[in-house]
């Protein structure tokens, strides 16, 4: 027999909050990225920024959520019973603005 039970922690990895200093730009809109198992970057959350604002140039004011799931098992047979925890995977989300700078064409 096997007793299965799912946990799900999410914890904040990175932030990045900044603005270009100088300069012309216009904010478009908030961007979020979630990540399949190994394929969270910054190019896909700016491949996301521009499908959704096809003028998009950068994407400023970064957070990084990262999730974390655990499955415990409990086996029992006639010998005994016995138990773990085994990583089931992790998820990125991340957000961040997606902004035009005018002349970065």
């Amino acid at each position: 027999m096997i007793n299965a039970y799912s946990d799900f922690f999410v914890n904040s990895v990175s932030f990045l909050f900044r603005f270009p200093a100088s300069g012309d730009y216009e904010i478009l809109g908030r961007v979020t990225y979630v990540s399949v198992p190994g394929d969270a970057s910054y190019e896909k959350l700016l491949e996301t920024a521009k499908t959704l604002y096809p003028e998009t140039t950068d994407v400023v004011n970064i957070t990084v959520d990262g999730a974390e799931t655990y499955r415990d098992i409990t086996t029992s047979s006639i010998s005994g019973s016995s138990s773990y925890t085994e990583h089931v995977g992790s998820t990125y989300t991340m957000n961040g603005i997606a902004i035009h700078i005018f002349g970065a064409e």
